[in-house]
């Protein structure tokens, strides 16, 4: 039917846009700008933390105060979690594109699995 032809268009264009070279350069940048972000965050997150620990010696009078400190939220921490949300839905929207575009088959092959 009418509706069925269409459908395989837009399939087929969603096929060609995916496997264009500029479709696959970027969702590498992506994974590749993904992960910096990931190593600046967890840096980040281990210096606030030796930051805090080396202050706790300074600082006697925060000792026995009854608060802990693992859930105080670091400065970097808003910025990175949005970021971090912001990746999740493009690689979603890329995972759902390509269901789209190659049905089951793009689930067949193993590289995409991981």
């Amino acid at each position: 039917s009418e509706v069925n032809g269409r459908l395989e268009e837009y399939r087929a264009l969603v096929r060609r846009v995916l496997d264009s070279l500029a479709c696959e350069a970027t969702v590498i940048i992506l994974v590749l700008l993904y992960a910096l972000i990931i190593f600046i965050d967890l840096t980040l997150t281990a210096f606030a933390n030796e930051d805090a620990f080396i202050n706790e010696d300074d600082e006697p009078e925060n000792v026995g105060s009854g608060g802990d400190d693992s859930d105080t939220i670091l400065p970097h921490e808003d910025l990175f979690h949005t970021l971090d949300q912001a990746f999740l839905t493009m690689f979603l929207v890329e995972i759902l594109l390509r269901l789209f575009g190659f049905g089951t088959t793009y689930l067949r092959d193993v590289f995409n699995v991981i």
